[in-house]
């Protein structure tokens, strides 16, 4: 992955306020400076992360084209058919590369070939001494839908590709003295109902509100201690605390 963030450009486009952002609509094309950025275009599976719209929210969204010449960048926004909004671009949105052989130049960092099946990783630390894990998990690790009265004590998940725990609807669902850590998406995800989380022992998420090192999707540790015996009606269970 490219180290540092760089900003979405707008180039020459027709812009308009909205509050503080400059915005360009009905847009999937912005404009970069660093000629770094150049040999992306040659990369088959290339990725961003970006906060695109608002500074607390991020995703990912995959390069469809990158023209040099121009330096211009065409991504996939990803938005669902009928969607209420548009695609928009933001001026001075932070986003970073990531899935790029070009950008593996430090440890800890690794570029997956699709095509080939084959895994590049710069282990951090010997590899003779470290556990060495690739997750295949496709779902979540526990999902519960209009369940209740039901207790999760003393769990330890991980090492998925989705969410640790989906709670959908349903009362009384507690996870207590678990732990749920590197996963790829979020550590608990809850849509409505009666959730709690209780004891104080760490219980973890993965996605995060601020930039951390992202050679580490999927991989993240954030701990969120917790002690909370009160109901919390719904949400996502996330922080922002690397270690």
């Amino acid at each position: 992955m490219s180290e540092r963030f760089a900003h979405v450009e707008l180039g020459e486009h027709q812009t308009k306020r909205d509050g503080e952002r400059t915005i360009v609509e009905d847009s999937d094309v912005f404009y970069y400076s660093n000629p770094r950025q150049d040999a992306w275009a040659d990369e088959p599976d290339a990725w961003l992360f970006g906060y695109w719209q608002r500074a607390y929210f991020s995703s990912y969204r995959k390069i469809l084209d990158i023209d040099p010449e121009k330096n211009r960048i065409q991504v996939d926004c990803n938005l669902a058919p009928g969607a209420g909004r548009r695609a928009e671009m933001v001026e001075g949105s932070g986003y970073q590369g990531i899935n790029l052989l070009s950008e593996l130049d430090v440890p800890g960092e690794w570029y997956l070939d699709r095509g080939t099946g084959l895994l590049y990783f710069w282990p951090p630390s010997p590899i003779k001494e470290a556990e060495v894990v690739v997750s295949m998990l496709e779902a979540p690790i526990i999902a519960t839908e209009s369940v209740s009265n039901i207790v999760f004590r003393g769990l330890t998940l991980e090492a998925g590709r989705q969410h640790g725990v989906v709670v959908k609807g349903g009362e009384n669902v507690l996870l207590a003295g678990c732990v749920v850590r590197n996963m790829g998406c979020k550590g608990v995800n809850v849509e409505g109902g009666d959730f709690r989380l209780q004891g104080d022992s760490p219980v973890y998420g993965a996605c995060l509100f601020e930039p951390l090192p992202l050679e580490k999707m999927g991989l993240y540790e954030d701990e969120l201690r917790t002690n909370w015996p009160v109901d919390h009606p719904s949400g996502n269970y996330e922080t922002a605390k690397w270690e």
